[in-house]
């Protein structure tokens, strides 16, 4: 593997799908390219590792400027401190997508009459609802539902949306008058708390989330190829 990845990315689940797919698909002495789902399969498979080392490295500068700026923000601090949060919210959503579009691929390659959907349409939800059609019972079934169901993720997308689609959210500071510290700033109409857990709780979900998805895929592939 030719990039750094953080610590916690399962690298050798994640390499042994690769290697047995690659094995696969070399001995049905075709042009991948023209297998069903291979080309959805590499595209979500080598994005995981790209989305998900932005996602470390955007919240390590976000958890970073979250602590440095509360109270008054001028329009530049307001810019140090949302830039890195925008990207951490997008990569994270982006690292779970692309597991689960590469993923639906990988079913795609084993039982194309099962993986039907067109690749805008590939979402977690769609995954899930066409492995418990295609699988029920499976590992990777079941992981996916849990994850679909996981209000990490749900949070993951609200706040992405949120920073996506829609105006700037007005900030609500708290002042202390000689007591003890106040809380943390936050967004005005969403109650979201602007400190390092706003970041560092979901990334240490991404993790979890991400191993346990690639570990079930790798379960998958040595049961089905």
């Amino acid at each position: 593997m030719d990039i750094t990845v953080a610590p916690d990315f399962p690298k050798a689940a994640y390499m042994e799908v690769e290697e047995r797919l690659s094995k696969y698909l070399s001995d049905l002495n075709v042009d991948a390219g023209t297998v069903a789902g291979f080309r959805g399969y590499a595209g979500g498979w080598n994005a995981i590792i790209l989305r998900y080392r932005s996602a470390d490295d955007d919240c390590m500068l976000a958890a970073q400027s979250l602590a440095k700026y509360q109270g008054g923000l001028s329009t530049e601090e307001r810019y140090q401190q949302e830039r890195p949060l925008f990207a951490f919210f997008c990569s994270a959503q982006s690292a779970i997508e692309s597991c689960c579009f590469g993923i639906y691929h990988i079913g795609c390659l084993r039982n194309p009459g099962g993986f039907t959907r067109k690749e805008r349409a590939v979402t977690p939800e769609a995954a899930h609802s066409d492995f418990a059609a295609a699988y029920p019972g499976s590992v990777l079934t079941n992981e996916l539902g849990l994850l679909v169901d996981h209000a990490t993720w749900k949070e993951i997308k609200h706040i992405r949306r949120i920073l996506f689609h829609r105006m700037h959210p007005g900030i609500t500071i708290f002042v202390s008058a000689g007591g003890p510290p106040p809380p943390p700033a936050e967004w005005t109409t969403e109650g979201i708390k602007l400190e390092p857990a706003l970041v560092n709780d979901p990334r240490a979900w991404l993790a979890t989330a991400t191993t346990r998805l690639v570990e079930a895929t790798l379960d998958f592939v040595k049961t089905n190829f």
